[in-house]
């Protein structure tokens, strides 16, 4: 399969210092286990997530980062006939940094017990990174536009959540009244290269 991406351009062999930019999601955020593993859920939160990452995919500054012509491509795949691909792919030897403030409805200080945070944190965790089969892409899902034509790429943050080496978790009250399940999330994130010299 031929792998082509638009706007990316190679600076002496390597692609794009510390990355820095945030994410904002304001929509359902459910609780993911074995028995109920919210494919869908992870789905509108990855495709809502890959219009805000597609500017950094194309014109982030990576240039102290392991990269070359196929790094990127050979991270990517194709999952049910849309193409995704990784802003960070392990290949390039650096990690990711999130700082997540979120914003519920649920009282201060019921981050474990109060609405189900850590597995609300793991489908936001999928979110974010590649679907590793057909199973994690529903067929049939209404796709954004900027997919529908079959041309364009879903740009995930990470190719494996592995990659996530610290995190910070900042649970706030708002006190807009918000449906069910519902948050708003403000997702800081800096991908950093380890530095081997």
């Amino acid at each position: 399969m031929e792998w082509k991406y638009a706007g990316i351009s190679l600076k002496n062999g390597r692609l794009w210092r510390d990355v820095k930019f945030s994410l904002t999601y304001d929509g359902q955020l459910l609780s993911a286990s074995d028995k109920h593993t919210r494919v869908k859920n992870k789905n509108e939160i990855r495709f809502h997530l890959a219009a805000q990452l597609w500017p950094v995919y194309c014109n982030g500054d990576f240039s102290r980062f392991q990269l070359d012509e196929n790094t990127i491509p050979d991270a990517g795949r194709e999952v049910n006939k849309v193409v995704f691909a990784p802003i960070l792919a392990r290949k390039m030897n650096a990690s990711c940094r999130l700082a997540i403030k979120f914003l519920r409805n649920e009282q201060p200080g019921q981050i474990v017990h109060g609405g189900d945070m850590d597995n609300r944190l793991k489908t936001l965790f999928d979110a974010l990174r590649l679907p590793e089969n057909d199973n994690e892409v529903l067929t049939g899902l209404a796709l954004p536009t900027y997919l529908s034509d079959g041309q364009g790429v879903c740009v995930c943050l990470l190719e494996d959540d592995s990659l996530i080496t610290e995190l910070s978790v900042e649970t706030v009250t708002i006190m807009t009244p918000l449906p069910k399940s519902h948050v708003r999330l403000i997702i800081d994130v800096e991908l950093r290269p380890f530095d081997f010299r």
